[in-house]
């Protein structure tokens, strides 16, 4: 390897390093989608790459920091009275099935201007919930002579919600673009075009807001990807990091970094990948203050294999979780798939 091509694995290394500090919610995000399939390629002047993906992320792994637990315990975000409930709920498991569709179009020979959007996400999650206490100024029952109603035992539900998500818009530039090296760099902003606003019938308020399809707020993103092709192996670095904003309701998700390292290898029409992938969310916030039992890092490795056909590419990647940390009670993934096709034109 060229000593000039070490300058960016470098910043790189320490970019991922940096998001592993200190050792949560699964690798989900768009921009996680977008570095775990990768950008080597730089889009032609006039030409378009499209890309559809499924993935599937089982969040059924309670955990009390690193240690796993039996139920996973939430706070309500009360948006009626502006206020939060600490250990409100108990979730047992859950999953996210996440559609999306992805462009870029070249506008000149290094810059393509790219567009994202989730178009179908379904949130599943069985919850365990508890009557409230009776209450003691409540008329007497002249049948069984006592007052209120005695409280009940906990009862299963399953929420679910399902619509599409936000949208990302902006534009990726190779900063270097030799036929052996490329360095690509990016920023989008994130439009609210899913809704945030959906009603839990069995509540009566919204849904809480990691239930809902779309987050109600514009944010930020800014990427970065070196690959490099050296002893037969093509070798990557990426990074990215999110900035988000409150939203409407004044409900504000954390800041998201990712940071992740791979190599691959062409097998005639397939190519073989492996990746090891830090993600860290900041905890989120409402009003100002700080929201129980959200945010925390994890380290995943991304082993993937994707099979070309002329302009056309089919991929699959497989995610596992190495460490998972959490900020008090959450429900984080035990594994999640990617798959998808891509095109050229």
């Amino acid at each position: 390897m060229r000593p000039r091509a070490l300058g960016p694995l470098v910043v790189f290394g320490a970019l991922l390093a940096g998001a592993l500090a200190p050792p949560t919610e699964g690798c989900d995000s768009t921009s996680c989608a977008l570095l775990t399939r990768g950008q080597k390629g730089v889009v032609p002047k006039g030409g378009w790459v499209v890309d559809f993906s499924l993935r599937y992320t089982d969040e059924g792994q309670p955990l009390a920091g690193s240690t796993p637990t039996t139920l996973a315990v939430r706070p309500l975000v009360d948006f009626a009275d502006r206020k939060l409930q600490p250990f409100y709920h108990l979730e047992l498991d859950g999953s996210d099935t996440i559609l999306q569709t992805d462009a870029a179009y070249g506008v000149t020979s290094r810059l393509a201007v790219t567009a994202s959007l989730a178009l179908l996400g379904v949130h599943s999650y069985n919850h365990l919930h508890y009557a409230p206490p009776p209450d003691p100024n409540a008329p007497a029952d002249p049948e069984h002579g006592h007052g209120g109603a005695s409280p009940s035992g906990p009862t299963l539900l399953h929420l679910r919600t399902e619509g599409n998500g936000d949208a990302f818009v902006g534009f990726r530039y190779a900063l270097v673009a030799a036929p052996a090296q490329r360095l690509l760099a990016g920023f989008s902003m994130k439009l609210p075009t899913g809704r945030s606003q959906i009603i839990d019938p069995h509540q009566g308020g919204y849904f809480d807001p990691s239930m809902q399809p779309g987050t109600g707020s514009f944010d930020a993103s800014m990427a970065a990807q070196y690959w490099l092709r050296a002893a037969g192996l093509d070798w990557t670095a990426s990074g990215s990091y999110l900035l988000a904003r409150a939203n409407g309701l004044g409900y504000k998700f954390g800041n998201e970094a990712i940071a992740g390292l791979g190599v691959g290898r062409d097998l005639g029409r397939f190519t073989a990948t492996v990746q090891l992938k830090g993600h860290h969310l900041d905890r989120s916030e409402y009003l100002g203050q700080g929201v129980p039992s959200t945010g925390g890092s994890m380290l995943v490795l991304t082993p993937g294999v994707r099979m070309r056909s002329g302009q056309a590419s089919l991929y699959t990647f497989l995610q596992f979780p190495v460490h998972r940390e959490v900020n008090e009670y959450q429900l984080a993934t035990r594994g999640s798939v990617l798959m998808g096709v891509s095109r050229s034109f």
